[in-house]
């Protein structure tokens, strides 16, 4: 679920993370994305990611 949108850079949380608790999942959209894909993402919504890195308690992803 994203938490916080602020360009194309997303806060991102799965069901299992508590927020102001947990780690963050930070995201950009995948190439395919930024080329005509849905721009739109709002908080609240629903998006896949795919997780590339992990940075202490923080994962690294690309929406999907």
């Amino acid at each position: 679920m994203i938490d916080e949108v602020e360009d194309e850079n997303f806060q991102l949380r799965h069901q299992g993370m508590a927020p102001e608790i947990d780690g963050i999942i930070y995201a950009t959209l995948s190439t395919g994305l930024r080329l005509g894909g849905k721009k739109n993402y709002q908080e609240g919504d629903l998006v896949r990611v795919r997780i590339i890195d992990a940075s202490g308690y923080d994962l690294i992803g690309q929406i999907l």
